[in-house]
């Protein structure tokens, strides 16, 4: 019987991510963002190191671009190195932001790293405590757009080695819409072939798809990279039972977090009462894990400050106000204060009237439900996809047209019912 072993499990460091929106607003806090991806990579190589764990995975993406940043690879490299002087193993693929066919610095990597090619090679063997537990596949892309399967890469050298077989694969598993069709496969094409863990990467949520008879894990990306990728982020410490069982455990890594947070203005009489609800929601959102967060608040809701909202300037002042002293670590730093609250008044009672602002409410209502109006609006928009703050919500969806419903129908109610501001 083989011994019990642990694993570290990592995928999407994209080591060098640029964090360019925050550079102007505030360079310290830039600072800290850019140094986030290497820093939760640092948190790998201590788990792996504090865990005991015999082998580290690294399952694609470890750098942002194909036109590798020097710094990024003298990181990784260093990063190898610590793992070598701890008697740690590592596997690595390479994925579609960093494909061999990418520009590469000429460095002397340690010996205790296996990169694997775009081809299909014989796994490598790894040791726990000096008996081979685990035989680990896997296959780097050549170029950045491989969108056909690749599994049969795998299934060329499906030899039986006796041991826990590890395919590692970077790719889109069951077809997430959120994320390219990289290397696309069903889950039930892994389950098919004969191995214990599919270690993937690509998708930067953490996900496990399937818990036994093959388990199939996504770790997710250590660290956010973006406003839409909120929440903890990390990798996963996977320890292996002599019967061949695995336990995965998500462990976070983040080196800050981001948060997107919805703040009501309902019963709020003043400016100091709505920074004071604000920075309460900040402080129990951080609270969490204690660490820096960058955050996107939303106002919402209705109340008399609705036209105070209304005003550009306004709204600046508060993001000032809110982002004053966010010096060091932690930090919470406000990345955007963005206004969807609605007039102090009852639209349903107004929305029935025989006036133009009651057909306008009424119109607005039959937008949310017709599918023709709806239909109509996007094409009315078609006109403007050119516009970024358009582009980046392509393709509109439900929820996104709703929103700016709500938005159209505050604006026209302010102008319509004497309600706005100069």
């Amino acid at each position: 019987m083989r011994p019990r072993f642990t694993f570290v499990h990592a995928a999407d460091l994209h080591l060098g991510s640029p964090f360019q929106g925050l550079r102007a607003a505030s360079p310290s806090v830039a600072a800290a963002a850019d140094a986030a991806t290497y820093r939760a990579f640092d948190r790998i190589l201590s788990l792996a190191i504090e865990s005991e764990a015999a082998f580290v995975l690294f399952s694609g993406d470890v750098y942002d671009a194909e036109d590798r940043n020097l710094t990024a690879q003298l990181r990784f490299r260093d990063g190898l190195r610590r793992l070598q002087r701890a008697g740690v193993r590592a596997c690595v693929i390479h994925g579609n932001h960093d494909h061999l066919g990418g520009t590469q610095a000429r460095l002397e990597w340690p010996e205790n790293a296996r990169f694997f090619p775009a081809r299909p090679t014989a796994p490598e063997i790894l040791h726990a405590g000096g008996v081979p537990v685990a035989a680990v596949h896997g296959y780097s892309y050549p170029q950045r757009h491989v969108r056909e399967s690749v599994l049969a890469q795998y299934a060329a050298r499906c030899e039986d080695e006796g041991l826990f077989r590890i395919g590692m694969l970077h790719g889109n598993v069951g077809g997430n819409p959120d994320h390219d069709p990289y290397a696309p496969c069903a889950l039930e094409e892994l389950a098919a072939l004969p191995f214990d863990y599919w270690a993937l990467g690509h998708v930067h949520g953490h996900a496990v798809l399937r818990g036994r008879g093959p388990v199939v894990v996504y770790p997710g990306s250590p660290q956010g990279l973006s406003p839409r990728e909120v929440g903890a982020h990390g990798c996963c410490r996977v320890t292996v039972e002599p019967d061949r069982s695995a336990h995965v455990e998500f462990v976070p890594v983040h080196a800050l977090r981001w948060a997107n947070l919805d703040v009501a203005i309902e019963g709020l009489e003043g400016e100091d009462a709505l920074l004071q609800r604000i920075e309460g929601a900040l402080d129990e959102e951080r609270a969490g894990d204690g660490g820096s967060l960058i955050a996107r608040v939303r106002l919402t809701g209705r109340g008399p400050l609705h036209p105070v909202l209304r005003s550009a300037a306004n709204v600046e002042a508060l993001l000032a106000e809110l982002r004053a002293g966010a010096e060091g670590e932690p930090f919470v730093w406000v990345d955007r204060l963005e206004v969807e609250t609605r007039p102090d008044v009852d639209l349903e009672a107004h929305r029935d009237n025989p006036s133009l602002a009651g057909d306008f409410l009424r119109l607005c209502r039959e937008a949310r439900t017709e599918a023709a109006l709806q239909a109509d609006l996007l094409s009315a928009l078609s006109e403007f996809y050119g516009r970024s703050d358009i582009r980046r919500e392509l393709p509109i969806g439900s929820e996104q047209l709703h929103r700016w419903l709500d938005q159209a129908e505050a604006l026209g109610a302010d102008l319509l019912l004497g309600e706005g501001v100069e």
